[in-house]
């Protein structure tokens, strides 16, 4: 009996091992939803191939040294550097320079920085919670080489809008004998081509932008954290985000150095009536997408050459332990039907995820007030203390870089040296915007408006110091009048310290020369005699903006630095908080669904808000046939909208952060290994998720 028994239990465990080596064949286990384990098709090489560096079927070993979770780092990093160098950087540096060169109003403008993001919202969920299952590194190839074409696409109206001509008033002194009025060169030519259409080519450019980039911060990430230990995740996506923060900063930095230079290079700049300060100047604001083109194209290759899975993927997911929110634990079955037909119960199982769908208003509101600022922030400075658009580009750029590579860093190795699980990564951006919210009143710090004649200061007052606050734009007076002078923009200087419109407008009747330049005015008839001789009838005017000494600058670029700071040190750790309250599984597609929520609420309103909101306190504009732009703000409104929408959003994203922290429950500490069910295992794989308890 007992004989019969032992032979008995023998069989039942042959049965059990033939019943586990058919469940291997018919099952394909999947790491982050990466299948490993797909068959014995092709042997132990073909197994080997599938976790090594190479195309097709050439895996040389002399690239093999790549093929882990730094090296795949290394090129992320680059892409990301990339992409913000272009869009979060150049992109906003040029935005004074395209509305002067293409006569586009800051609403216009505030639509090209958000056509990007309108481009990542429109593919991004299907990108991620399709790519869960795909090539990553490939899908990041292919993005790569359509990033590197928009580019091209972006600087393309340089060369198909002609030489740029730059217009000195028509009538550069006032002549009293003129039959000319003051419209009269407002006559549009029905013939002539209006430059604001090429807004077309820069908003289609920026679509494909978004399109080529929406794996970088999604599928990307998710690749890190499936191939390193999760305990070193965070730091890994704290080095990405640092790089990532830093392009857009020494974007600032190239773009004001390229706006220094004349936006036609064959034209000799010695041979110019203007200078980088003049408000007339356009600067070489396209070799930036030319350089960031060639860019694109050098990290397209590796990333095609990245495995589908790195060699310790597998293990690595025998480890991980689950921090989702209890209750959302989610397995989307293999096979494009499959997960086609899951869709509609993935989306509304990450919707019902309170804690996480806390986190993405969070990010909108933050997004809200990044993307303003980024795409405003250089003309905030250029107006509020009067410099130059290449001068406030660099200084911008000087500011954001030590404030976002730090903080985006320091966030990340803070997470990884503490090992913050959600509840502590939460408090700590909690922390974070607090401190950053008692720096915004940054903002109210700033300049007077410099003495403008007509505009912020009567011509009869033009004497005095005092001014009469912002009046209603009225460029003429009985010293101009019959001067006929024309209504191009050409701003003088008077040694009264007053700015004027223009030579004509000032009253100016003869012109003289400095250094063999056209730059100095006398006999102004709207600027009083400062000498003692009778035979001179007014004074003298120098072309270009006064100059201004402000010491209050300093202030504003240290708390605005305290200020950027603390807002990237959340970067990081609200990043990995989003994919450890979600099932593992839906990583990728929490990431897409949360670049779905902050760019249609945050990044794409808030440059057209921002900008219709600035367009208000707009206190002079230059009409063209082509449209009309801004050429002074009110420095005082301006701030106070910058202050008041910025501590509104703020305050938002503190209060967000608090129901993500009340409101979350997780599951009790277990492991997790994710099992993809065959397609035709039908509607019963359902719940496949298998849990082992922790040791």
């Amino acid at each position: 009996m007992d004989g019969n028994h032992e032979m008995a239990k023998g069989h039942d465990r042959e049965d059990e091992a033939m019943t586990e080596q058919r469940t291997e064949k018919q099952h394909s286990e999947v790491v982050g939803g990466m299948n490993i384990d797909e068959g014995v098709v092709g042997g132990v090489d073909d197994e080997e191939q599938k976790v090594q560096c190479g195309i097709g079927a050439w895996h040389p070993k002399h690239l093999q040294f790549c093929n882990s979770p730094i090296g795949f780092l290394i090129c992320l990093c680059f892409f990301g550097f990339t992409q913000g160098m272009t869009v979060n950087g150049i992109v906003y540096v040029v935005t004074t320079t395209l509305e002067r060169r293409f006569n586009l109003p800051s609403v216009q403008s505030g639509f090209i920085s958000s056509a990007y993001d309108f481009g990542v919202l429109l593919v991004v969920v299907f990108v991620t919670y399709f790519g869960e299952r795909a090539h990553k590194p490939r899908w990041l190839g292919i993005g790569a080489l359509g990033f590197a074409a928009s580019s091209f696409l972006f600087s393309l109206p340089h060369f198909t809008s002609g030489t740029y001509e730059y217009q000195t008033a028509g009538i550069d002194t006032c002549s009293l004998d003129s039959n000319a009025t003051l419209d009269e060169d407002r006559e549009c030519s029905a013939s002539s081509g209006g430059l604001s259409r090429y807004i077309g080519v820069f908003i289609l450019a920026q679509l494909l932008h978004g399109f080529s980039a929406s794996g970088i911060y999604t599928l990307g990430v998710t690749y890190i954290d499936e191939n390193v230990e999760t305990k070193r995740s965070a730091l890994y996506v704290g080095l990405f985000q640092g790089m990532s923060t830093l392009g857009p900063a020494l974007g600032y930095l190239i773009g004001g150095l390229f706006l220094n230079r004349y936006t036609d290079v064959t034209v000799d700049q010695a041979s110019l009536t203007i200078s980088s300060d003049s408000p007339l100047w356009v600067g070489a604001w396209w070799l930036g997408f030319i350089l960031t083109g060639c860019m694109a194209l050098t990290i397209a290759l590796p990333f095609l050459m990245f495995p589908r899975s790195m060699p310790a993927a597998k293990e690595l997911a025998l480890k991980r332990v689950s921090q989702a929110q209890k209750g959302s634990e989610f397995a989307t079955r293999a096979g494009f039907g499959n997960a086609f037909k899951d869709f509609p119960k993935a989306s509304l199982n990450l919707i019902r995820n309170i804690p996480f769908m806390c986190v993405n208003g969070a990010a909108v509101t933050e997004w809200f007030i990044i993307s303003s600022l980024a795409t405003f922030g250089s003309k905030f400075m250029e107006t509020q203390f009067n410099i130059s658009a290449s001068d406030a580009a660099l200084k911008t750029g000087f500011l954001v870089i030590p404030a976002s590579l730090s903080g985006a860093l320091v966030g990340g190795w803070l997470v990884t040296y503490f090992n913050f699980q959600y509840r502590g990564m939460i408090r700590f951006c909690l922390g974070s915007l607090l401190f950053a919210f008692c720096m915004l009143p940054a903002f109210t710090i700033q300049c007077p408006n410099v003495p403008f004649a007509g505009v912020s200061i009567a011509y009869s007052n033009a004497q005095s110091d005092e001014g009469d606050g912002m009046l209603v734009s009225n460029l003429t007076s009985p010293c101009n009048t019959g001067c006929g002078c024309p209504t191009t923009y050409d701003p003088v200087c008077g040694t009264n310290g007053v700015l004027y419109y223009s030579a004509c407008f000032a009253g100016c009747l003869e012109t003289g020369e400095i250094n063999g330049v056209e730059k100095m005015y006398t006999d102004c008839m709207c600027i009083g005699n400062s000498t003692t001789d009778s035979n001179i009838t007014g004074g003298s005017a120098e072309l270009g903006r006064c100059p201004q000494s402000c010491s209050k600058e300093t202030l504003y670029i240290f708390l605005t630095f305290l200020q950027l700071l603390s807002t990237f040190l959340a970067l990081v750790p609200s990043t990995m908080a989003s994919i450890r309250c979600v099932s593992h599984d839906q990583r990728s597609f929490a990431l897409g669904i949360q670049s779905l929520c902050f760019r249609a609420f945050g990044t794409i309103p808030g440059p057209v808000v921002f900008g219709a909101l600035i367009d208000r306190v707009c206190v002079l504009w230059q009409d063209s046939c082509d449209g009309s732009s801004c050429l002074l703000y009110d420095n005082k409104q301006f701030g106070l909208t910058a202050l008041l929408l910025c501590m509104m959003f703020r305050l938002l994203s503190i209060f967000f952060f608090i129901g993500a922290l009340a409101t979350y429950k997780p599951n009790d500490s277990e492991r997790i290994r994710v099992v993809a069910v065959d397609e035709n295992a039908g509607e019963n794989a359902e719940g496949a998720v298998h849990k082992d308890d922790a040791a």
